[in-house]
């Protein structure tokens, strides 16, 4: 952010040299202090995509938390876009080789959301964003719109999965009420808006290792296991809050990981039988599992991070990493 300023001030103030780096650094200074206990609503981001910064008007209102880099646009691999959405309820995708813009949107309220795949089965990917204004928009990479659909509660996330058996994928939103399914036409499919109130985040997946997926969630102080096509979810109750929540690959099936904020940590199989794994020093920020059978790790790990910015490698018996160099990670881990 100093550096964004003091660019922006150079062009402004013909000062000369010594005073004005002591004046743009006590300015910058003293913007930065302001920030911390003063709400701005110009919020001035920049960022790098291959030694490039991407530096220009419609950067001042970019939200990072909706940034991704998938192949839109075009059909190679190597020709990828980046997409995101700003502040001022807009939607760019530039180019991530040359940062050229190929369309931006205007959206419905800002941007939470956005995701790529073929929803309708035709070789092409679609574009599929969500808004704070509670939104659900398809787009094409012409920039053309396929469809909008509004929701009446809160969109909190959504995701993909066939929940019809039609061939077709099908949008899956989790709401402040419950779970919608909506197919690529806009239509519904089903709903469960009774047993899974204030949904704070969800998953597909296999987690009994049968024919089907299954979406897996949880609010507050319960985690909830239901399958692909609706009907009643099975809901498995703990007596704190959950603050972290994942998948774990144990290869004959996947188990659920959770964290409570009492820092106790729990593996619960598809059935709902909960096991405890052990109390953590510090309450967990995050549970990142190992990805099983890879060339680096020779058995499982959930990698916990700490909110005070450790971390620990434990297994599911609640066994320890003493020394997470043994594990030889490869680098790349760390940079995540």
């Amino acid at each position: 952010m100093e550096k964004e300023i003091r660019k922006i001030l150079l062009e402004i103030f013909p000062f000369k040299t010594n005073f004005k780096k002591k004046f743009l650094r006590l300015f910058c200074f003293i913007l930065l202090f302001i920030s911390f206990f003063i709400p701005v609503n110009c919020q001035i981001q920049a960022f790098q995509i291959n030694e490039k910064e991407v530096n220009s008007e419609y950067c001042l209102n970019l939200n990072p938390k909706t940034i991704i880099i998938a192949n839109f646009i075009g059909e190679e691999d190597s020709k990828k876009e980046i997409i995101f959405g700003t502040f001022d309820s807009k939607l760019f995708v530039l180019s991530l080789s040359n940062l050229k813009e190929y369309f931006n949107l205007n959206t419905e309220g800002n941007v939470k959301q956005i995701e790529i795949i073929d929803i309708n089965n035709d070789g092409k990917n679609e574009l599929i964003f969500s808004t704070e204004n509670n939104f659900i928009n398809i787009v094409d990479s012409n920039s053309k719109e396929i469809y909008e659909y509004q929701l009446l509660d809160e969109i909190i996330k959504f995701n993909f999965l066939d929940s019809d058996k039609d061939g077709f994928i099908d949008i899956i939103v989790a709401t402040s009420r419950g779970i919608i399914a909506i197919n690529k036409n806009g239509e519904e499919i089903w709903k469960n808006f009774v047993e899974m109130p204030l949904i704070i985040n969800f998953l597909i997946k296999n987690i009994d290792n049968f024919a089907e997926e299954e979406i897996i969630g949880y609010t507050n102080q319960s985690v909830f296991i239901l399958k692909y096509n609706g009907g009643s979810p099975k809901i498995i109750n703990f007596d704190f809050p959950i603050k972290a929540f994942s998948i774990y690959d144990t290869s004959t099936e996947n188990h659920v990981v959770i964290a409570l904020y009492n820092k106790d940590l729990y593996w619960m199989d598809y059935k709902g039988n909960k096991n405890f794994i052990l109390n953590t020093e510090t309450k967990v920020t995050k549970i990142i599992p190992s990805t099983y059978g890879t060339e680096y790790f020779k058995r499982n790990f959930l990698f916990i991070l700490y909110d005070d910015k450790k971390i620990d490698a434990i297994d599911t018996s609640g066994g320890k990493v003493d020394n997470l160099n043994d594990l030889n990670l490869p680098h790349f881990l760390w940079q995540h």
